[in-house]
């Protein structure tokens, strides 16, 4: 019988019993049904036949099924019917199962039923992603198209994650085998290739790194330089006036390496610093260069840091360089007291308020005598 029939079967007894006999019917599938789960045979009516219905349901497996009727009874020979369902749901045939989509592309593949549906029939397209969709949501095939390819384009939009993506596209429909469609999208963010990821510069210093993209990236790229420190800049054209902080990369010279020169500015502070360079764009995969600053500001060390002087006396401390110096450093002294005087050269007429360090007597004290009038 044909899925969502029905046909019947007659039973009798073949002998005439002495008693009632009551006969029992029993599917083996579920999806196969009778109208009558027992039959009461009697002397009297033992040779008449009795009908029995069984139905075929419609199920969605979209292939051919059986079953058995067993009938069985106390003081009965059994017997068996055997069914056999022929399905009516339609297969789908695919042109492809799966796709692969550049981001900000499309791709096609085509679809048509794999026998007449005997009527029309509805197939919905859905995207498990919502990037990924389609140009159709739904097909309808008839018993004249259903052996005609249908095309539907596959859509993948640009996001914002720099990562490739899935999706799925799945074909539904009453009487319709499902079918599905996957699809990979390939993220057109491209990486950018550093020379390095981390400079070390002396204080007025510079140093350069080099960029270029990983990958072909089909149109123009962009890169932004930026820096978190503002004593530590950032210059991609030397020839132009003023630090540059742009990058541009073409689809004929990613794979060139441009070159970045880093320059890190005096300051006061007398200690090593840190800096971020970060490189960002459009459709870029983010990166950056950390800088450490070498500072080349030298500390004084003093010993005492305090005095106590009678008025009318004078005391001394000494002074000398925390490191050496690289060159020569001068250090001038002044006091915020009038009363208060200092002098670095007794031995000279008149007091000097100077100190003189050199890469050679950097680590030497020299002394200096302090009055108060």
């Amino acid at each position: 019988m044909d899925e969502g029939a029905s046909e019947t079967f007659t039973v009798r007894l073949k002998s005439k019993p002495y008693n009632t006999r009551t006969v029992n019917l029993a599917s083996t599938n579920s999806d196969v049904t009778v109208n009558k789960t027992s039959l009461t045979f009697t002397p009297t009516n033992w040779s008449q036949t009795q009908t029995v219905t069984v139905r075929a349901a419609h199920d969605a497996d979209g292939v051919n099924d059986t079953a058995t009727i067993n009938l069985t009874g106390n003081r009965i020979n059994t017997a068996s019917v055997g069914v056999t369902v022929i399905d009516d749901d339609v297969g789908l045939i695919l042109s492809s199962s799966s796709l692969t989509v550049v981001e900000g592309g499309s791709k096609t593949f085509r679809a048509k039923l794999s026998k007449n549906p005997g009527g029309t029939r509805t197939v919905t397209l859905a995207s498990t992603n919502s990037d990924v969709t389609v140009n159709k949501t739904s097909l309808t095939f008839t018993t004249s198209n259903w052996n005609a390819y249908q095309t539907v384009r596959v859509y993948a939009a640009h996001d914002s994650d720099k990562v490739d993506d899935t999706a799925r596209i799945n074909l539904t429909g009453t009487r319709v085998v499902t079918g599905s469609v996957n699809v990979t999208v390939i993220d057109d963010d491209v990486e950018l290739t550093l020379s390095t990821s981390s400079l070390t510069i002396q204080e007025g210093g510079s140093k350069t790194f080099t960029v270029r993209l990983a990958t072909w990236p089909g149109n123009n790229r962009t890169i932004n330089l930026s820096s978190t420190n503002s004593d530590v800049t950032v210059d991609t054209n030397t020839s132009a006036t003023g630090n540059q902080t742009v990058l541009t990369f073409t689809a004929s010279n990613w794979n060139t390496a441009q070159t970045v020169t880093v320059r890190a500015a005096h300051d006061a502070d007398g200690v090593n610093d840190t800096a971020t360079i970060s490189l960002t764009g459009s459709k870029v995969n983010t990166a950056s260069v950390g800088v450490t600053v070498i500072d080349d500001d030298v500390g004084l060390i003093l010993s005492p840091s305090s005095l106590t002087i009678i008025e009318g006396g004078s005391k001394t401390f000494r002074a000398k360089l925390s490191k050496n110096p690289g060159g020569t450093r001068t250090v001038t002294l002044a006091s915020n007291n009038t009363d208060v005087t200092v002098d670095t050269k007794s031995t000279v007429v008149g007091k000097q308020n100077s100190l003189t360090f050199t890469t050679s007597n950097w680590n030497a004290y020299q002394t200096v005598r302090v009055y108060a009038a």
